[in-house]
């Protein structure tokens, strides 16, 4: 059988760095990456002829199990479907991120449904247009312990009722900023006298790729301009200070309002990514 559990000496990290290169995006999210750096959840290997060509993970975020899949995309549509079924016990419900059109077919053929859909957009840095921020609006870099509460005030009034970045307390986000990647200087926070009122969090990926991480503005100061003049700023510091020659960042692909705001920045759509289940 080509399927079969991973075993300790298998080299996931270069796996996925194979299968990441070949697709020209990262094949898994970062709480799968997490887990399997972390040797938690279980890991399914596609294997042809001794070589390694593709993997799924199933773990657990937020209470939630959830399955993935990281395969080389020449043989996508020939190990998604075992993966699953290596992870997924018929008519078991859990939430699949398909981060390709083969691991998607395959959840559907098998009585799973679309539920949400991520766009992952992508553009070429630097970019051609200086941050202009509201008058009266402060930007400093963001200072741990210091700025931890307002961030959080600011990013749940943001993001109030959002699956992934609503609802954040203090161990939420010092567990975000226990990754390896973090430094506080990749967050740029705006304020009026002296009060939070939007930020951007930006990542650094291997290839010289920076991400909008997170982006929040307060509901009480949207609809001024500070969304743009931030991702201007995120987007600047990443090129500027870290490197970066593009910037990626997801959105929901329903949030129309954020389209058109990163589409008139010169994103355009690199993948999108669906979340899948039975229920």
């Amino acid at each position: 059988m080509p399927v079969r559990p991973a075993r300790a000496d298998d080299d996931l990290a270069a796996l996925i760095d194979r299968v990441d290169r070949r697709s020209g995006y990262e094949a898994l999210t970062e709480a799968a990456l997490l887990a399997i750096e972390a040797g938690e959840g279980t890991t399914a290997i596609a294997e042809e002829s001794g070589r390694l060509e593709g993997l799924g993970h199933r773990y657990s975020d937020h209470g939630r199990d959830v399955a993935e899949t990281a395969v080389l995309p020449s043989v996508r549509a020939r190990h998604a479907g075992p993966l699953l079924d290596a992870l997924v016990a018929p008519g078991e419900d859990v939430w699949i991120w398909a981060s390709d059109v083969e691991t998607d077919v395959a959840a559907r053929a098998r009585g799973f449904e679309e539920r949400r859909r991520l766009l992952e957009l992508v553009r070429p840095l630097p970019i051609d247009e200086e941050p202009r921020f509201p008058s009266g609006v402060a930007v400093d870099t963001f200072t741990p312990d210091a700025d931890e509460d307002e961030l959080i005030r600011v990013n749940n009034a943001a993001f109030e009722g959002h699956p992934d970045n609503s609802s954040w307390d203090r161990a939420e986000l010092a567990e975000r900023m226990a990754r390896a990647w973090f430094r506080p200087e990749d967050i740029a926070i705006a304020s009026i006298d002296g009060a939070m009122v939007g930020f951007c969090w930006t990542k650094l990926h291997p290839g010289d790729v920076g991400e909008i991480y997170v982006i929040g503005v307060h509901p009480d100061a949207q609809g001024m301009g500070l969304g743009r003049a931030l991702v201007l700023q995120g987007l600047d510091h990443m090129h500027r200070d870290r490197g970066a020659t593009s910037g990626i960042l997801y959105t929901e692909a329903d949030n129309t309002g954020a389209r058109a705001l990163y589409e008139s920045l010169g994103f355009g759509e690199l993948r999108v990514q669906r979340g899948l289940s039975r229920g």
